[in-house]
């Protein structure tokens, strides 16, 4: 049997892609192949194991490609080092590439060559490909929660949700502008909020979502809730959504302000068509079973000709091209995000917002600049050191700290700026602060209880016992006491016991 190392990335909850290829792994084990995880760094998986959700005592951990031979395999992807590439190609191995995003765009410089795998991941990555083999890793509670309540309750929606992400912060036309003279802002970024309860809270109590970043599951998750999604940097052609394997998808996403409008009026009368978690997973299994088929049965029809690797090529130099996505910034962002409480807070007050504009295009040029020299990071290492060495900002944190504390502790009306300053929600000019203290949405309020009702619903089951009418109640209470003490049942330590009774009366 021929041996399958799977480079895998380090673990993140956060990346769709990471968590695919853990998937893909656990798949691959469970049918007994000869499976060794290639890690980039065994000790960030040591640090971080109880964060892992995947039991790594099972997995066989190797460090490099030692032991294996012509004709084994290398499944890898779009961030896979060249050093690993270049090694197994050394050694002769079947490289089957299971491309989640476009080659040489967001991960390492590097294409596969002709005579190897490739396995688009959807339309995004390749969207002239015949076949795609798209996974949605498993739906979590907040996400599954969230579907739930989008579907059958009607919450007070006064606001639209912006995600910044890895894209460039760019005006908006001004028919979405007048939005904002109605309707209050949430913002979302790659670090705020830092709960998905979190997120999905802010995406529950709006009406349309805006994003920046055309390549990021949020667009999917905000979709699914029925918010039409307006996309401020398209990169992507129509024909995209058209093949996407979730088809709902394309209905819900437009660059097209008209037609974002009109998806803005459906939505607002619950017309849009409903989200269903089937549709979303509807792939995962022929994915899965696809992937085993080519390993196990050396399926060579995905194998790479000369025209399709100049299709991938072309593809990526369009995207490189439209300039839009800027991950330059730590956690990814892009450096106009660090205006975005100026932006939104101009959006909110109608203000003209051409100078704060040019600013972000400077900034994002400039850090676009000094990145593809790789001098960004250095820079931003430096002036990190620095400010750490001198306490600048620790000083001078401590310092505005005091000063608010005695601003706030004599001069009352200071506690509503405090709020507004500190919140990532910015009012409209006819909701004041108090109307947003106080009018806050019941099912809303109630989100993370669901979700730990359905965590403890299997604890939470009511059973019954009788006892004969004369029997006291201190000695019901006595043997309900007691036939728990004595119970084969067993609860776990951190779940504390709780037994609910009610005596009835005669006539019940």
């Amino acid at each position: 049997m021929a041996k399958i190392f799977i480079d895998m990335p380090p673990f993140s909850k956060k990346s769709n892609g990471v968590i695919c290829f853990y998937e893909l792994y656990e798949y691959l084990f469970d049918r007994n192949l000869d499976l060794y995880f290639l890690a980039r760094n065994i000790f960030e998986i040591k640090n971080n194991s109880l964060l892992i959700p995947y039991d790594l005592s099972k997995y066989s951990f190797t460090l490099s490609l030692k032991g294996a031979i012509k004709n084994d395999w290398l499944i890898a992807n779009d961030t896979t080092t060249k050093n690993i590439i270049k090694e197994a190609r050394r050694r002769g191995l079947r490289i089957f590439w299971w491309q989640l995003a476009p080659y040489n765009f967001l991960g390492r410089r590097i294409f596969p060559k002709v005579g190897e795998f490739n396995l688009p991941f959807s339309s995004c990555v390749d969207p002239y490909a015949k076949n795609f083999f798209y996974y949605q890793p498993p739906i979590d509670k907040y996400w599954k929660n969230a579907l739930k309540l989008s579907n059958e309750g009607n919450f007070k929606k006064d606001s639209i949700t912006i995600y910044t992400g890895k894209g460039r912060v760019k005006k908006l036309p001004l028919e979405i502008q007048k939005l904002f003279r109605k309707y209050n802002i949430n913002l979302i970024s790659r670090t705020y909020p830092k709960r998905r309860s979190g997120v999905f809270k802010l995406l529950l109590e709006s009406i349309a979502f805006i994003t920046f970043d055309e390549l990021t599951q949020l667009n999917l998750e905000a979709a699914s809730l029925g918010l039409p999604v307006f996309v401020v940097n398209q990169i992507f052609p129509d024909i995209v959504y058209k093949k996407f394997p979730v088809k709902s998808l394309g209905e819900r996403v437009t660059s097209n302000p008209k037609q974002f409008l009109e998806l803005l009026e459906k939505s607002k009368n619950n017309k849009l068509n409903k989200f269903y978690i089937g549709e979303l997973i509807q792939n995962n299994q022929s994915t899965f079973n696809n992937i085993f088929k080519i390993l196990t049965e050396n399926d060579e029809q995905f194998l790479l000709g000369q025209n399709d690797l100049r299709r991938l090529k072309t593809w990526t130099k369009f995207l490189k091209n439209k300039n839009m996505i800027h991950p330059h910034l730590d956690g990814g962002q892009s450096a106009g995000s660090l205006f975005i409480k100026k932006y939104c807070s101009n959006l909110i007050t109608q203000r003209n917002s051409n100078l704060l504009h040019l600013k972000i295009f400077l900034l994002e040029e400039i850090c676009k600049f000094l990145f593809d020299l790789k001098l960004l990071q250095v820079i931003l290492f430096f002036s990190k050191k620095a400010s750490d060495f001198f306490r600048i900002n620790k000083l001078l944190n401590k310092y505005l700290s005091l000063k608010r504390f005695i601003k706030y502790r004599f001069d009352k009306n200071y506690a509503y700026s405090i709020f507004q300053e500190s919140s990532n929600r910015w009012s409209n000019n006819k909701l004041s602060i108090d109307q947003i203290i106080e009018n806050v949405d019941e099912k809303l309020s109630i989100y993370d209880d669901m979700i730990i009702q359905n965590d403890l619903e299997q604890i939470s089951q009511i059973s019954y016992i009788s006892f004969p009418r004369n029997t006291p109640k201190k000695n019901k209470l006595k043997s309900i006491q007691t036939i728990f003490d004595n119970s084969y049942l067993s609860f776990p330590k951190s779940v504390s016991l709780k037994i609910k009774y009610k005596l009835f009366k005669k006539n019940d």
